[in-house]
């Protein structure tokens, strides 16, 4: 291992910056075609402002789609309009018709971004952001937008009754149990 010189280096809490739900000026980072899937996935991070690049090193990616299944199409084509109007010459419909994913690196475009609630594999609850709402970089820059409520897709699991609850239905002589009669 290296010797390394700690000795004027601040001590981190442990804490660090993380993105907020809000309106952002975003960037793609990456598009990778899925024809398999019918769908684009692209990469991006923030773009402008005091988030900007916050993605940059994190060991994650964060990603959102365009997808051209039938049903989608209305919302691609709105997507491929922000892109042409807040990245000027850019034909974003050209690009994509052409399966041209390089020319979408590096493009700008607004994004209202809110948490996503979900259920972890182990059964537990998580959260993350995602891109709720894609807009002209120009509206993300000029608009005043609420925040987003959260996406909640977490897995709603109904759980047994509490043990007070049992206690109070059995000291009340009431309790949900089999209350036909027993045939013997």
């Amino acid at each position: 291992m290296p010797k390394i010189d700690l000795t004027n280096i601040q001590e981190s809490a442990g804490e660090f910056k993380r993105l907020v739900p809000g309106t952002y000026v975003c960037k793609i980072v990456d598009a990778q075609l899925f024809e398999d899937k019918n769908y684009v996935r692209i990469e991006w991070d923030v773009a402008v402002g005091e988030y900007a690049d916050i993605f940059k090193d994190a060991p994650f990616a964060r990603y959102d789609y365009m997808s051209y299944s039938e049903r989608a199409l209305p919302m691609l084509k709105h997507k491929l309009a922000c892109l042409s109007e807040s990245n000027v010459g850019f034909d974003a419909e050209t690009a994509f018709q052409n399966d041209n994913m390089a020319a979408f690196k590096g493009k700008v475009f607004g994004a209202r971004v809110r948490e996503r609630l979900y259920t972890k594999r182990d059964g537990t609850d998580g959260s993350g952001l995602e891109i709720g709402q894609w807009l002209r970089a120009q509206e993300a820059l000029t608009g005043t937008f609420d925040v987003m409520a959260p996406r909640d897709q977490r897995e709603h699991v109904q759980s047994a009754p509490a043990a007070s609850e049992t206690v109070a239905a059995i000291k009340s002589g009431v309790a949900d149990v089999y209350d036909e009669d027993i045939p013997f």
